[in-house]
């Protein structure tokens, strides 16, 4: 099934945006933190790494469990749940399933990591998108970012203006492609996919001499910038360096930012805050020992590893969880309103990662003692306009 014809299960879309909400710049402002509401609901079954949640039309809940290879659905009133498809290469079946993002009726696009992509309707795997879709071709590694109701698709574009072979050091442009065609449009230019800094010590450690015993983790703190889709045609950026959120429209045009906020210094008693955060929300190290990471940043990162940690939530705004450190040691989410400022400051417990967002309200996983991680509803912790998207 071709790409384009994802565009044909509806593009209309209604926003609640008003004018406050399209300045065309402002600062950022902390508003008081607020905690989630109790959990109402909780999944049946435990996943081993959540990547993708996606809520349907009538309450039950997609779910990507790329530690698993595995999407599920689950009813949480029923406190039921089922495996959509099979690990394979055929019909229907997926290798390494990774992001799932919502389009228009109740379908979703779902990818594997430099694979293929399926089309979804409801809780049913209905189509694979052909290799040679336009989109897919002109979608650097058939890697996509996000897709909205509208008929777009965010992805990376690798290409060199000079003509010359890019390399991962080559800053890398964030595009929208659109479904029907496969033509593209840049919004903005990223941070380069590797730094050379990263790369060497890489090097440099995979030449060292030793065994299990003198084994190093690399941090995952370089790569690109973040980017987010919103189903009704807006794009969050997410900046690391210095930190920062850039929104534009529908149209591509730059709508707000925050002021750009350096990073701070990193010190010796951010190490250990900061590496249980990310081995909890990142699943990457594999260690709480400071001593066993190979080398420490300077600075300390406001956004680190994939993409799962910023997300696209159902309201239209954006969420961004923070490392925590010794000067932020609780496990906070920013949510960032469309005008550029913070709107609400999330405190979660230690071992909650929000995973995605309905008009259900907030699924959060849960990681467990043994490492694996449960699915929980919260509702809404504060009454808001919903960006709301046709079903």
């Amino acid at each position: 099934m071709r790409l384009r014809s994802l565009v044909a299960v509806g593009t209309a879309c209604a926003s609640f945006l008003t004018s406050g909400l399209l300045a065309s710049a402002a600062t950022l402002e902390a508003q008081a933190a607020v905690a989630l509401r109790p959990s109402d609901a909780r999944s049946p079954e435990a996943f081993n790494r959540i990547t993708g949640v996606r809520e349907l039309a009538d309450g039950r809940v997609l779910v990507v469990d790329a530690g698993d290879a595995r999407v599920v659905v689950i009813d949480f009133e029923g406190n039921q749940s089922r495996t959509i498809g099979r690990t394979g290469s055929g019909p229907g079946e997926y290798r390494s399933p990774a992001r799932l993002f919502a389009l228009a009726a109740d379908s979703s696009l779902l990818t594997e990591n430099g694979g293929r992509w399926f089309l979804m309707a409801g809780d049913s795997i209905v189509g694979t998108v052909r290799g040679d879709d336009a989109v897919m071709t002109r979608a650097f590694a058939r890697m996509a970012l996000g897709a909205d109701a509208t008929g777009g698709v965010l992805a990376l574009s690798m290409a060199a203006a000079s003509g010359a072979k890019p390399s991962p050091f080559d800053s890398v442009s964030l595009v929208r492609l659109s479904r029907v065609d496969g033509a593209a449009r840049t919004l903005v230019t990223l941070r380069p996919l590797m730094s050379r800094r990263a790369a060497g010590a890489a090097e440099a450690r995979a030449a060292a001499p030793g065994g299990a015993a003198t084994k190093r983790y690399a941090l995952p703190l370089d790569g690109t910038d973040h980017a987010a889709a919103f189903c009704d045609g807006w794009t969050a950026v997410i900046r690391r360096d210095p930190f920062g959120v850039e929104w534009f429209d529908a149209a591509g045009k730059l709508s707000a930012r925050t002021a750009p906020q350096p990073l701070r210094k990193l010190t010796s008693a951010d190490q250990a805050p900061l590496l249980r955060w990310m081995s909890s929300h990142t699943g990457w190290p594999p260690t709480a020992d400071v001593r066993a990471i190979a080398e420490w940043p300077t600075h300390a990162p406001r956004v680190v590893g994939d993409a799962d940690n910023t997300l696209a939530l159902a309201n239209g705004m954006l969420l961004v969880h923070e490392p925590s450190t010794a000067a932020m040691p609780r496990n906070m989410a920013r949510v960032y309103a469309r005008n550029g400022r913070v709107h609400t400051q999330l405190t979660l417990p230690a071992e909650y990662r929000v995973a995605g967002s309905g008009p259900g309200g907030f699924y959060i996983a849960v990681r467990q003692d043994d490492g694996a991680e449960r699915l929980q509803r919260h509702p809404a912790w504060v009454a808001s306009p919903s960006l709301v998207c046709a079903n």
